[in-house]
């Protein structure tokens, strides 16, 4: 947006970076950019109010743009009028939780473990329920992106030129510290048994995986002189 001159002032620097001045142009941008993000995260959870808005529009339109016969008109009128009468049937206040799901993507097992940390949860006949507010749309939003982030992956060109041996030596460093990290705060001694030995035979699995890998390398550097 910047490289377009959509921000106004937004200048480049000698290195490349925008740098964004404050002003009053500058932040009556923001806040039109502030208000069509809440516009559409409204329209995330209520698609049904408006469709019955859209509706009812495209029927003063007619009204006023009368074309074709009479009769033309009247069965137009009585499609319309059935139209908004199902779309006013499906408003409601509250979103389930299979429509939460659907609305973010996530699975609705994930949505009901996570039922406490949305905003605006009841529960209705043994059924949980999400009533419909600004601060649920901002959730919903907010949740999608995070969503969409995670199952974001690198295209297959990435993957094919990506040098191997600098991504596995990355991976396996920061395996090394997080690894080292945890143990530091939380040692492995206070561990429950179960868990214990699962970490030792995990760790077994991938000391002899490394092990595999690197007995080529130990017979080349002894044989050479």
């Amino acid at each position: 947006m910047a490289a377009l001159g959509d921000i106004p002032g937004a200048t480049r620097t000698a290195s490349g970076r925008w740098k964004f001045v404050n002003s009053p142009t500058f932040e009556t941008w923001l806040s039109e950019q502030r208000e069509q993000n809440r516009a559409r995260m409204r329209y995330t959870i209520y698609r049904d109010v408006y469709a019955v808005e859209a509706l009812r529009d495209k029927r003063e339109k007619a009204w006023r743009c009368l074309d074709g016969t009479i009769e033309n008109f009247k069965r137009k009128m009585k499609k319309l009028r059935d139209e908004i009468t199902i779309a006013e049937a499906n408003v409601s206040d509250c979103l389930t939780a299979k429509e939460i799901a659907r609305l973010t993507g996530r699975s609705k097992r994930w949505v009901t473990s996570h039922a406490h940390l949305i905003p605006g949860v009841a529960v209705s006949k043994n059924r949980l329920m999400f009533r419909k507010s600004d601060m649920l749309a901002e959730w919903v939003w907010r949740e999608k992106q995070a969503k969409r982030a995670e199952n974001r992956k690198p295209s297959r060109s990435r993957i094919l030129y990506f040098h191997p041996p600098t991504r596995l030596l990355t991976n396996f460093r920061q395996l090394r510290l997080l690894s080292d990290d945890l143990l530091r705060g939380y040692p492995l001694h206070v561990w429950p048994a179960k868990f214990q030995e699962e970490f030792k035979v995990a760790a077994n699995e991938l000391t002899m995986i490394f092990q595999s890998h690197m007995k080529p390398i130990i017979h080349d550097s002894a044989a050479s002189p």
